[in-house]
């Protein structure tokens, strides 16, 4: 456990380095000997950030429970978490924490600020099974579950290992790309097929709940964190 009175480490980081390293502990102690933390809009949404990403669930389930006040009034900063749950592909036990705390929240809150896309489609990408079946069972829009203006499936039939069509998968964001460990080096210009996942469970379990194979695009949303809090 990191050594807290006379650290050399700056407050800020040091709360850093014991989420990342599940040290929950030091943490409590961390945010009972320095009130100005409990002040601090942004580092209470980036700490969170940090649990997620390293997959800290004890850790997330205590800052949640400790900042739900602030939280419930700035739901744009419960944003940030949603975020890094898919975008970190976290998985279902870490977004469980979150739907316990805010059982309303809808399984279709958009990823990012504004269309970053759909949890299904970031799940998609997972190829989490569990995950999606999830998201469908709890009111996921199938048809319209889409990433970067992109249809789901357009967005992975490319990728399945038994189709691998290089031409489109160099049509996706390279947003996506560089998720899926398709990019080693952000400025190549075309992606190898260094990803070899099967994505046909997936594929066939969004087409048996009305998924196409269709261009479509999507209006700019804003997310839901940012409406609620108006």
């Amino acid at each position: 456990m990191p050594e807290l009175p006379g650290s050399p480490i700056p407050g800020k980081e040091l709360l850093h380095q014991v989420c990342r390293q599940g040290d929950s502990q030091a943490l409590a102690r961390l945010l009972a000997r320095d009130a100005c933390y409990e002040m601090s809009d942004d580092l209470i949404g980036d700490v969170m950030v940090t649990a997620v990403k390293y997959k800290q669930p004890v850790l997330l389930e205590y800052l949640l429970s400790r900042y739900s006040g602030p939280l419930d009034r700035y739901p744009a900063w419960l944003g940030y978490v949603h975020t890094a749950i898919f975008e970190e592909q976290a998985g279902l036990d870490m977004y469980k924490l979150l739907t316990a705390r805010w059982p309303n929240l809808p399984a279709d809150a958009k990823v990012g600020a504004r269309s970053d896309g759909d949890p299904l489609a970031w799940v998609a990408f997972a190829n989490d099974l569990e995950f999606a079946r999830y998201l469908i069972d709890h009111g996921a829009n199938v048809p319209k579950a889409g990433a970067f203006f992109i249809n789901v499936l357009l967005c992975i039939e490319p990728l399945n290992a038994d189709m691998a069509r290089s031409r489109e998968v160099n049509r996706l964001p390279r947003s996506i790309l560089l998720k899926l460990g398709l990019l080693d080096d952000p400025m190549t210009k075309h992606p190898t097929l260094s990803n070899k996942t099967d994505y046909t469970a997936m594929i066939e379990l969004l087409k048996g709940h009305g998924a196409e194979s269709r261009a479509e695009w999507y209006d700019y949303q804003r997310s839901y964190f940012h409406q609620a809090k108006e």
